[in-house]
């Protein structure tokens, strides 16, 4: 769910005219002015759907936009920017409540062309990503009373196990056997959020939002390793998040309050979004690097091809990383459709992805009169210009 602190956040956008200039076919991939990304086109999505962090196929080239209000998912054509169909998702069972909404995440076999759909009353739903029909869904858990339900990019897949691994926020990991249609194990953490995986080593990476550190699972075992990756400052006074959702105002602070977090394989870094900067993570020492004041506090996600970063804030402002020398290439960059100022038409930036094999960025922009805002529920298209031939 959108928090206090990102609705909060002041408006300090410019628009960087990078973000604007026509593409060089001429420019080297080694060019840090190739990583900024241009505006490709808006792709509409589904009319009042809520639609937030997408998630890409890199095999097939679709993207996947689930909309948490109007209960589906938004399959688009990657090759033709255009919105093949919307798969509706049944969010009728799971838990209820002012949580218990439709779908937040997706998770993606893409050796089986299989898509995991959770909802945010915990459901979670088998789509094959061939006839985008739902196979089957299931109750994966009942039980969602934290105050930010399951509305994040809680679910990733181990391409070794075969497993899934869902964040029931502010309560505990549910681990999935998606062939069973079964949890086959509960973890408990009070302050998981969101998660990133590495594939390599099968190592899950777990946000604790209110404690800012990150947790890792052994994915063979299933059990918290011994890591603790302390990566801000965390809620005051202790526990004061256990109040939420009966005493808001709780918290004196929720400190520096880690949301989204993107995981380079291959660069051996995280990066996790903090409410002032981005925190860099070195996994092969498990040690915090550094602190970039990159925009931050939402989302973010990785080139690997090029180990570029962007990262986004609720407000559609996007900054560009260079992972290979952890430094910020451009801050502030706006990329929401209508934003220019004027308050009746913010489209809240929704979550972010890459496909590292056509360079290309997606960001899902929520526009919705549940928040008194206006404007289109779209995908918006992002070219990174480091392809010679491209």
């Amino acid at each position: 769910m959108l928090k206090q602190t990102i609705l909060s956040t002041a408006l300090t956008s410019l628009i960087i005219a990078a973000n604007l200039a026509p593409a060089n076919a001429d420019e080297s991939p080694t060019n840090s002015t190739s990583l900024i990304p241009t505006l490709v086109t808006n792709v509409p999505t589904q009319a009042n759907a809520g639609s937030l962090f997408p998630t890409v196929n890199q095999s097939t080239n679709r993207i996947y936009a689930p909309n948490i209000l109007s209960g589906s998912v938004s399959v688009i054509d990657g090759k033709t920017n255009t919105l093949i169909t919307n798969i509706p998702i049944d969010s009728s069972k799971g838990a209820s409540g002012a949580y218990a909404t439709g779908p937040s995440g997706i998770a993606i076999n893409e050796e089986e062309n299989i898509l995991y759909v959770l909802t945010n009353n915990g459901t979670l739903s088998i789509v094959d990503g061939w006839t985008n029909k739902v196979k089957s869904s299931f109750v994966v858990d009942t039980v969602n009373n934290g105050p930010e339900g399951f509305s994040t990019p809680a679910i990733v897949f181990s391409q070794k196990t075969g497993k899934l691994y869902v964040s029931n926020t502010d309560i505990q990991i549910d681990v999935i056997d998606p062939r069973r249609q079964m949890v086959i194990a509960r973890l408990a953490d009070d302050t998981a959020y969101t998660l990133a995986i590495d594939q390599e080593k099968n190592l899950i990476y777990v946000n604790n939002l209110w404690d800012a550190q990150i947790a890792v699972i052994d994915g063979y075992t299933d059990q918290f390793t011994p890591t603790l990756i302390t990566v801000g400052n965390p809620a005051v006074p202790t526990d004061c998040y256990k109040n939420f959702p009966v005493n808001p105002d709780a918290c004196t602070s929720e400190g520096s309050h880690p949301d989204g977090i993107a995981l380079d394989q291959e660069g051996h870094r995280l990066y996790v979004e903090l409410n002032d900067g981005t925190a860099v993570v070195d996994t092969k020492h498990n040690t915090l690097l550094t602190t970039l004041p990159a925009v931050g506090g939402f989302a973010a996600a990785v080139d690997t091809e090029t180990h570029a970063v962007y990262t986004i804030d609720s407000f559609g402002n996007l900054a560009v990383i260079d992972g290979n020398t952890d430094t910020v290439l451009a801050n502030d960059i706006a990329v929401a459709n209508g934003f220019n100022g004027d308050p009746s038409t913010w489209n809240l930036s929704q979550g972010i992805a890459v496909n590292s094999q056509t360079g290309r960025v997606y960001v899902a922009d929520w526009a919705t009169t549940a928040y008194g805002l206006g404007g289109p529920n779209q995908l918006v298209v992002l070219k990174v210009h480091h392809r010679v031939n491209d």
